[in-house]
C-alpha cells in the first residue's frame, strides 16, 4: 500500500487532522477579524514550502466538506474553534471551490493541477460582512508580515500538537513529525512540524514566547492562540524539545498522610427516565460499599466508620437508608453510619469529615463518600416555609432563591453570555462521550444489576387499577446522561428555563441525576501496613461563603483556598475537576480565576454526566484520582458551588508510592 504506519490513540481527528484543524480555523479568523488578505495569507505559506495555502486548499477540497469538517471539529473542541460564518452564504451562491469552479478562486480548468486565480470579491461579498464591529487591528495598520502569517498559521497546530502528546494520543514527537509530512504535507525540509517550530523558535521556551506574541498581536482573541498547558509545562521545565512535558517530581509522603486506598462509584443514572430510575437510594450505595471492601479485602469489621453525604432525603430517611445499605453490603451491625449533609458538596464533606476522623485517631479505617436518587426523592422542598424575618434583608432572602435563578444572576452580573454557557456544555458532552466511548472510566464504575418498570408510552393510558407491574432486569454500567455529538446549534434551540430574557437552559446546566460514590480512608502508615495501594493523598480541604445571590462563584473563592492551605500554587495543579452546576457559573469560575481549560473536566462534567447532589464530590474524587494516575500527576483539586451561598474545595496529592499506572485496580485483583 505504500503506507507508512504511526501508531496514535482514539480521538476526534486522529493526529494527523488533529494538529490540521487549526490551520484553517486560525485561517478564517485572521481573515474576518483581523483583516487580513487571504490571498496573501496563502502566499505567504506557499513562499514556506506548504503546496497550499489554507483557502487554495478549501478551494481545492471544497468548501461544503470544509464546513462538515469544521462542525465535527467544533463540536469535539468547542471551547478552542473560531466559529466563522462567512462560508455558508458562499456555498449558497454556488462558490463551491474547484468542483463548481469557483470558491476563493476562480479556475478555467477542470484540472486539478491548474492554479486558480483569486477572486478578489469574495472579500468584500463575504468575508468583510462577518467581521465584528471591533475589528483587531486600526484602519491603515501595516499588513502582517509574510512570517507573521507562517507562524499564525502553524504555531496553533504545534499547540495542539502539543495537546496530543500530553493526552498520550501520540507519545512519540518523531511519530507527530512523520505526520505532519506525509499527512499534512508539511514540507520534508523543514524536518516536520514540531522540529521546525523547536528550531526554528528555540525550543518550548521560545514557542511559548512567540505564541503569546502572536496572541497579543491578535488581540486575545482567538482560543487556538492561547498555549496548551502541556506547552506550558514544557516551557516550566525548560525543555529543549517538544515532546510530553516531564512529570512533576512526587514525594513520598509522611506516614500520617490521610490517604485514600480504593475509590469506587456507579454509573450515573438518568433521574425518572434512567436506568435507576426505580432503585431506591440504599440499593445505589450498596454495592459501592460493597466493592470497596471487595478490592481492599479489608475486614468488613475493620471498618470504624461510615460516612456518606446526601441532600434531598428528608428527616431520617438518609440515615435509615444508609444503615441498611452498609448491613446490606456486609458490614456487620459493630460498624456505625452517619450522614452529612452540605447540599452539593455533600460528598465532599463526607470525605473531609472521614478525613478528619482519622486523623484525631477516632479510626484506623473509614468510608466516606455520597448518594442521591433524585427520582426517588422530589427536588423541591415544599415543606420549607421561609422565614418571614427576611423581609427587608435581600441576603437572607436570596437564601431561598432557587438554583436556576442564581445562574441568571451569575450570567447577567458577571456578563456571561449564553453562546459561552452553550460552549461549557458542548465540551463537557464531547469530552464525556469520548471518555465514555474509550472505556477510559470503566474501572472506576461498579455496574449494578437491578430492575426497572417499562416507562409507558408517550400517550398510551395508563394501565387498569390493580395491573400488577412489569419489571425489567437490567444492568448499569455506563453514565446515562452523556450525549455524543452534542453542537452549539442545537443548544442554541433550547429555550431558557427560569427566565423568558434569560439564558439558563436544560442544555448548559447540569442533569437531575441518581447515583453513588465512595473511597476507603487510613494512614499512610496504616496502608503500607495492610499492603493497600495508595491512590492519593486528602491534602487539604476549604469551605467559603459567597452572596447567595450568586452562590455559583463559591469555587472562584475556595479553590484558592484550599491552594493557600496547602501553599501549592495555580500552576503546580494538574487536573481540576470543577462541578458543573450551570454553564453560567463553571464559565465565570474559570475566567475569574484563569483556569487553563486543558485540565478542567477532562473527561467531561455534571452537564454532561450529571449532578446527584450528594454523590458529586465523591464521583468527582474517584474520577480525578484516575485520570491523576493515568497521567502520572501530582496535585489535583475537586471544587464545587453550594446553595445558599458558599464554595467547597479539596486539594488531593499522588506520592512515589502509588500504583504505576490507573486506580491501583490490577494491584488489589491480583490479591483476590
Amino acid at each position: 500500500m505504500r503506507k507508512t504506519s504511526v501508531v496514535v490513540g482514539n480521538c476526534p481527528g486522529f493526529a494527523v487532522n488533529r494538529m490540521f484543524f487549526p490551520q484553517g480555523n486560525v485561517a478564517h479568523f485572521l481573515a474576518v477579524e483581523c483583516g487580513v488578505d487571504p490571498y496573501a495569507l496563502d502566499a505567504a505559506c506557499e513562499a514556506f514550502g506548504l503546496p497550499m495555502g489554507p483557502f487554495r486548499l478549501q478551494d481545492f477540497v471544497g468548501l461544503d466538506i470544509t464546513v462538515a469538517v469544521s462542525g465535527t471539529f467544533g463540536a469535539a473542541f468547542a471551547d478552542r474553534a473560531y466559529r466563522s460564518t462567512f462560508v455558508p452564504p458562499m456555498m449558497a451562491a454556488g462558490k463551491l471551490g474547484r468542483k463548481s469552479g469557483s470558491g476563493f478562486y476562480t479556475y478555467a480548468s477542470s484540472d486539478p493541477r491548474a492554479a486558480g486565480t483569486p477572486d478578489k470579491t469574495v472579500v468584500g461579498r463575504f468575508i468583510a460582512p462577518a467581521a465584528t464591529d471591533t475589528p483587531v487591528f486600526p484602519p491603515g495598520r501595516a499588513p502582517l508580515s509574510p512570517a507573521d502569517l507562517v507562524d499564525l498559521t502553524l504555531l496553533p497546530c504545534v499547540n495542539e500538537a502539543c495537546r496530543l502528546l500530553e493526552e498520550g494520543v501520540s507519545s512519540s514527537p518523531s511519530d507527530l513529525d512523520v505526520a505532519s509530512v506525509l499527512g499534512m504535507a508539511f514540507p520534508a525540509h523543514h524536518g516536520g512540524l514540531l522540529f521546525w517550530a523547536t528550531h526554528a523558535h528555540g525550543g518550548p521556551v521560545g514557542i511559548l514566547a512567540r505564541l503569546r506574541e502572536l496572541d497579543a498581536l491578535t488581540g486575545h482573541r482567538c482560543a487556538l492562540l492561547k498555549p496548551s498547558f502541556a506547552l506550558l509545562r514544557s516551557a516550566a521545565a525548560a525543555s529543549p524539545h517538544l515532546g510530553r512535558p516531564p512529570r512533576p517530581s512526587r514525594t513520598p509522603g509522611a506516614p500520617d498522610d490521610i490517604v485514600i486506598v480504593a475509590a469506587a462509584r456507579t454509573a450515573v443514572g438518568r433521574a425518572d427516565r434512567g436506568g435507576f430510575r426505580n432503585t431506591s437510594a440504599d440499593n445505589l450505595l450498596a454495592p459501592v460499599l460493597a466493592d470497596l471492601l471487595r478490592r481492599t479485602q479489608l475486614a468488613p469489621a475493620d471498618v470504624g466508620d461510615v460516612v456518606m453525604g446526601s441532600v434531598l432525603p428528608r428527616g431520617d430517611s438518609g440515615a435509615v437508608q444508609t444503615r441498611v445499605a452498609g448491613v446490606l453490603a456486609g458490614l456487620p451491625v459493630t460498624v456505625p453510619v452517619r450522614t452529612t449533609n452540605r447540599l452539593c458538596s455533600s460528598g465532599l464533606q463526607a470525605i473531609a469529615d472521614a478525613a478528619a476522623a482519622v486523623a484525631r485517631g477516632d479510626h484506623a479505617v473509614a468510608i466516606a463518600g455520597g448518594y442521591e436518587s433524585m427520582s426517588e426523592n422530589a427536588f423541591t422542598n415544599k415543606s420549607l416555609v421561609p422565614n418571614p424575618k427576611v423581609r427587608g434583608n435581600p441576603t437572607a432572602a436570596s437564601c431561598y432563591m432557587s438554583m436556576g435563578q442564581t445562574s441568571e444572576n451569575v450570567a447577567s452580573r458577571y456578563g456571561v453570555g449564553r453562546v459561552e454557557q452553550d460552549v461549557v456544555a458542548v465540551v463537557s458532552h464531547a469530552r464525556a462521550a469520548s471518555a465514555m466511548l474509550s472505556g477510559r472510566q470503566a474501572g472506576e464504575i461498579v455496574p449494578v444489576k437491578t430492575r426497572v418498570k417499562p416507562l409507558p408510552a408517550k400517550g398510551a393510558p395508563p394501565p387498569p387499577k390493580g395491573t400488577p407491574p412489569t419489571w425489567e432486569e437490567v444492568t448499569v454500567a455506563r453514565d446515562e446522561g452523556v450525549r455524543v455529538g452534542v453542537t452549539l446549534s442545537q443548544l442554541s434551540l433550547l429555550k431558557p428555563v427560569f427566565s423568558k430574557t434569560g439564558s439558563t437552559t436544560a442544555g448548559n446546566a447540569s442533569q437531575v441525576s441518581d447515583g453513588a460514590a465512595g473511597v476507603v480512608l487510613m494512614r499512610r502508615s496504616e496502608a503500607h501496613t495492610r499492603g493497600l495501594p495508595v491512590l492519593g493523598c486528602f491534602r487539604a480541604y476549604a469551605v467559603a461563603g459567597v452572596d447567595p445571590s450568586v452562590m455559583g462563584i463559591g469555587p472562584a473563592v475556595a479553590i484558592p483556598a484550599v491552594l493557600a492551605k496547602a501553599g501549592v500554587q495555580l500552576e503546580e495543579v494538574d487536573l481540576i475537576e470543577l462541578n458543573e452546576a450551570f454553564g453560567s457559573q463553571a464559565h465565570y469560575v474559570s475566567q475569574q480565576l484563569g483556569l487553563n481549560g486543558d485540565i478542567v473536566n477532562v473527561n467531561g462534567g455534571a452537564i454532561a454526566i450529571g449532578h446527584p447532589l450528594g454523590m458529586t464530590g465523591a464521583r468527582q474524587t474517584v474520577s480525578l484520582l484516575a485520570e491523576l494516575g493515568r497521567r502520572g500527576g501530582r496535585y489535583g483539586v475537586v471544587s464545587m458551588c453550594i446553595g445558599t451561598g458558599m464554595g467547597a474545595a479539596a486539594l488531593y496529592e499522588i506520592n512515589s508510592d502509588a500504583p504505576a499506572v490507573g486506580m491501583g485496580r490490577e494491584a488489589v485483583i491480583g490479591k483476590l
